[in-house]
């Protein structure tokens, strides 16, 4: 057995070292240490006392009704209105509602001016110098639509005019005369039809447009169906009348120019019967 007497130099490197040389101490306390086994907690306790494969996790915890009547959401309350939403339904009585009430209602928007034809004048090719001569007997009257109204096609226009006439063997003719039907100015005044017809004596007048059909006829219906009946003025019953389409269509439909060329055809068999 080891000697339980240690000389100090002996002593203080175990003290030095943390170490308690527990069998120097009286018999009693010894017995005491002994005796007494080191208090564990009851977690660690446990834990060594189970295996680690035997662990069980604890049970959850159910929330007494208590506390489940205080986590119960409470019902969903509507919102206030926003301030717009309660303007708009305001009642009829509040001065917001009379305002509006009493307010103007919108402006209509007025109707088209009324179309009206500008004096006859003989036919002028756009390239000429000079007015052609005036005719003793006139044979036909174009009325045409506003080509003042196309900006900057309206010489284009005009020179696709030339051309139908000169397809109808009629370029230059002093037996051609022509006007423009077009929306009047406020307070100005139109040529009647009769002035026209009185002034030129035509054979058979022909309306290039929509607009100069209206305007001769006074009728109101689509193009297609006036280019596909016959027309007599009621004030000039000897006087056919031929519906065809503008030159102004006519630049952006080429497809149309052959049943342009169709009734100017028909327009020179009427003049020449």
């Amino acid at each position: 057995m080891l000697a339980l007497s240690l000389d100090s130099r002996r002593l203080a490197m175990l003290k030095a070292m943390g170490t308690d040389a527990w069998w120097l101490k009286p018999p009693a306390a010894v017995a005491e240490l002994a005796a007494a086994p080191e208090a564990k907690p009851a977690a660690v306790q446990a834990a060594v006392a189970s295996p680690a494969g035997a662990r069980q996790a604890p049970p959850p915890m159910q929330p007494q009704a208590s506390e489940r009547a205080q986590a119960r959401p409470s019902p969903a309350k509507p919102l206030p209105p926003a301030p717009s939403a309660r303007a708009a339904h305001a009642p009829a009585s509040s001065p917001a509602a009379r305002q509006r009430a009493s307010a103007p209602a919108p402006a209509v928007v007025p109707a088209l001016a009324p179309l009206g034809l500008l004096a006859a004048s003989p036919w002028l090719r756009p390239d000429a110098l000079a007015a052609a001569p005036a005719a003793s007997s006139p044979s036909y009257l174009l009325v045409v639509d506003d080509l003042s109204a196309l900006g900057q096609e309206q010489e284009t226009a005009q020179r696709l005019l030339h051309n139908m006439l000169h397809a109808m063997g009629l370029a230059q003719s002093p037996a051609v005369w022509w006007s423009q039907a077009r929306r009047l100015a406020q307070g100005e005044q139109a040529t009647p039809i009769e002035a026209l017809l009185s002034q030129c004596q035509p054979r058979v007048l022909i309306a290039l447009g929509r607009d100069a059909a209206q305007a001769v006829l006074g009728d109101e219906r689509p193009l297609g169906v006036l280019r596909r009946t016959e027309h007599r003025m009621a004030h000039a019953p000897t006087v056919p009348v031929v519906v065809t389409y503008s030159p102004a269509y006519l630049l952006r439909a080429a497809h149309a120019k052959r049943g342009a060329w169709e009734d100017l055809q028909r327009a020179l068999q009427l003049a020449a019967a």
